[in-house]
Formats: C-alpha cells, sequence, structure tokens
C-alpha cells in the first residue's frame, strides 16, 4: 500500500513544528518506506502497518491538541 497523509491540529496556534516532529518519530520508528513532503507524508508498505501508522500520529497529536483533522489517500 502507498498512503500519503497529512494531521492538521486545529486550534494549535502558527508553528506546527512541535507536531511534525512528534510524528516524524513515529513514523520513523514504524520501518516503513516513508518520504517527508511540504504536504504531506507518504507512506509505502504492509496496508495495516501503514493504516497503524497513520493512527499512531492522529492519537499522538490528538494528546497534544483538544481536536485533529486527519487526511488520507491510498493507492
Amino acid at each position: 500500500m502507498i498512503a500519503e497523509f497529512s494531521i492538521v491540529p486545529v486550534g494549535a496556534g502558527v508553528s506546527l513544528s512541535p507536531f511534525v516532529a512528534e510524528c516524524l518519530k513515529i513514523v520513523r520508528d514504524s520501518g516503513l518506506k516513508h518520504q517527508l513532503t511540504p504536504m504531506g507524508t507518504v507512506l509505502e508498505g504492509d496496508g495495516g502497518k501503514v493504516m497503524a501508522t497513520i493512527m499512531t500520529c492522529h492519537f499522538q497529536v490528538l494528546r497534544m491538541s483538544e481536536r485533529v483533522v486527519t487526511s488520507i489517500k491510498i493507492d
């Protein structure tokens, strides 16, 4: 599976660096092939592991903010 995702914390202010850093750590620890782009992150690998990694990122950002919007494109 190839998936591109982006996570946006709602009401978190202008700087998203802390959120990106947390998600990048999760993605790197997943062992999946990945690419960080200006508009999102691309993951490639087993479908279950890809979706689990995205959900882990989503819930980590949710711990850091009150509301989160996650967009996913899957091929």
